[in-house]
Formats: C-alpha cells, sequence, structure tokens
C-alpha cells in the first residue's frame, strides 16, 4: 500500500507540473501585461528551457535615422537633406509599433557679406534676402508620426540661398568666374542644423501626446506642415521619458566662401540605432569566442603535457623497474 501510494503522489506532482507548464507557457497577453504592470508584454517573449519557463525581455527599442535620398546642394547655402526613422528590435529587424518621433530642432547660421556685415538672426537673413531665405536661425520641437516602426513623414533639412536680391526680390545668386561688379554682391557662412529625437509609444502615451498644445497650421511657419511647440517644451517633453534607448543627435554642417561658394555638406549621427552596438557586440562575441578558443587550446595543451608527462613517468619507472630487475636477477646468477 505505501509503494501505491508513494506512486500515486509522484503521478500526481507530475501531472501539476504539466499542467503548470502548459498554463504558463500559454499564458494570455492580457495576464502577461497584468502580471509586468507598465511594461509591454508585445514586447516579451516567452520560452521553456529544461522545464524552466524564462522571461526574455525584447522591449529593447533604438531610433534609427537613415538617408532616404542623396543631399542636395546648391551655391550659397542652398541645400536640401532628408532622412526617415525607423524603430528598430536589438537585432536590427522593424518593430511594428505606433507613436511619434519628437524632434528638438535648432539651427543656427552666420553669414559674412562682402560689404562686411554680420547675419545671425533669422530676422536679419530673411530681409537681406528679400524674405526669400527665412528661419534660418530658429529653434522649436516638431513631431513625425510612426506606423509600424516606420515614419510616416520624411524629415527635411533644407536652406535656401542666403543671397542678395534683385528689384523684382529674386535671388542674386553668383556663379564662376565672377565680373568686377559681382563681387559687392557675393556671400560666405556656415550653417549648423541639428535635431535632437526621442520616441513615445502610442500604447502608452497617447494621452499625454494629445495633451499637449500642438501649433497643427504650420504651413507657413518652420515645420512646414509639421505639429510643432515651443522649444522651451522640450524639458516637458524629456520628462514623459523616452520609450528608445538611444536619443540620436542629428547634425548637418553646411558652408561655403566667397570665392567657393558651392556649398559643403557634411551629415552625422551620433549614438544611431544600434549598429554601434551591433559592431561592438560582434567584437565582443569575437573576442570572447577567441577567449574561449584560447581556453580551449590550453586546456587541451596542458592534457596533453599532463598525459606526456605520465606516458614519461610511467616508462620510466618502468624502465627503472626493468633495470633494477635485470640488475638483481644478473647479480643473483653470480
Amino acid at each position: 500500500m505505501a509503494n501505491d501510494t508513494e506512486s500515486q503522489q509522484l503521478l500526481t506532482l507530475r501531472q501539476s507540473d504539466a499542467i503548470f507548464r502548459s498554463e504558463t507557457a500559454m499564458l494570455t497577453l492580457k495576464q502577461f501585461r497584468e502580471s509586468l504592470g507598465r511594461r509591454s508584454a508585445s514586447q516579451h517573449l516567452l520560452t521553456r528551457k529544461k522545464r524552466k519557463i524564462y522571461f526574455i525581455d525584447d522591449t529593447r527599442m533604438d531610433i534609427l535615422i537613415s538617408e532616404e535620398k542623396p543631399p542636395k546642394t546648391e551655391r550659397m547655402g542652398d541645400y536640401e537633406y532628408t532622412k526617415k526613422f525607423d524603430i528598430i528590435r536589438s537585432d536590427g529587424r522593424i518593430l511594428p509599433v505606433n507613436g511619434w518621433i519628437i524632434q528638438l530642432v535648432n539651427k543656427e547660421t552666420e553669414v559674412a557679406t562682402a560689404a562686411g556685415r554680420i547675419l545671425r538672426s533669422s530676422k536679419e537673413i530673411s530681409d537681406f534676402t528679400c524674405g526669400n531665405t527665412n528661419f534660418m536661425s530658429d529653434s522649436y520641437i516638431e513631431c513625425f508620426p510612426v506606423k509600424d516602426g516606420h515614419s510616416e513623414d520624411a524629415d527635411i533639412f533644407s536652406s535656401g540661398a542666403v543671397a542678395t536680391c534683385d528689384k523684382e526680390g529674386k535671388l542674386v545668386i553668383m556663379e564662376p568666374p565672377y565680373e568686377d561688379d559681382e563681387l559687392t554682391l557675393l556671400t560666405a557662412g556656415r550653417i549648423t542644423h541639428v535635431g535632437t529625437n526621442v520616441f513615445w509609444i502610442a500604447d502608452t502615451k497617447s494621452e499625454v501626446f494629445h495633451k499637449l498644445p500642438w501649433d497643427k497650421d504650420t504651413s507657413e511657419k518652420a515645420a512646414n506642415g509639421l505639429w510643432m511647440l515651443p522649444a522651451d517644451r522640450w524639458p516637458d517633453i524629456l520628462a514623459q521619458g523616452n520609450d528608445c534607448r538611444n536619443m540620436p543627435i542629428h547634425t548637418v554642417k553646411v558652408q561655403w566662401g566667397f570665392t567657393e561658394n558651392d556649398s559643403q555638406l557634411v551629415s552625422s549621427v551620433d549614438d544611431n540605432g544600434l549598429i554601434e552596438r551591433r559592431d561592438r557586440g560582434r567584437s565582443l562575441n569575437r573576442n570572447r569566442s577567441r577567449n574561449r578558443n584560447r581556453n580551449r587550446s590550453r586546456s587541451r595543451s596542458r592534457s596533453h603535457n599532463r598525459n606526456r608527462s605520465r606516458k614519461g613517468s610511467r616508462r620510466g619507472s618502468r624502465r627503472g623497474s626493468r633495470r633494477g630487475s635485470r640488475r638483481g636477477s644478473r647479480r643473483g646468477n653470480y
């Protein structure tokens, strides 16, 4: 009877364990979200290994900024750089989430005229160009809707030429070689266009996003059709956090001179996506594999040396014992 009871108890335990594992493996998304609190269950994976339940955190998202088409540059500060935003997983794949890229834009311009004037403010440059080139030293916040991990709108960093205008109000853009009377119309300058980006996921920040006082009528403003906020609201944006691990900063620098007035453009992104992290991870994995191979080779060489030393000691002991026995037998024969 005791054996039957123990067998029955063991069978019950096994059945309970199987039921627990099957129910846990089939844990619904809603239950998972409730168990995790504020963390998004849609970004977690549930796996079972060696009869244990492991929760693998896949909430790591990054903003990836990439060039959508080649930059365009003309003369005297005229340029256009178009980029797009993607939300990617830790393995580089697109994460199908919805939300908003919120970007703080800072643009600074400094222009020198042939007459010796230095233009820095947006108003000074707008007046000099007869209203053709505007918003050259402005700061503001704009947003880009994200659907299924892709920004629905591309972002364009651009500027018109910083040049004087004729009687009709059109820009006068000089091309070399210059005539003597054209030298007074030349300009030289530099533009720094910077965008700092965070991502808000719609699942958790939709209410906060829509409570912000967005300016939606921006067709004639710096955001050029995108929703925008004053730059002084950026601390309020940061106070709500960033749903991605990185905060990429995209910088476009443009400069031109009096004699060589072609716009020279340089673009760079700091902390962009997982490209740098993946490279570091690959190098780290390579280092780890090298260390493992080194350890294996060392252990093999050690074991090989040990075996050789053991074989040598055994051979030496055998030879010594054989020699001693032979010597002893020979002595006994005398």
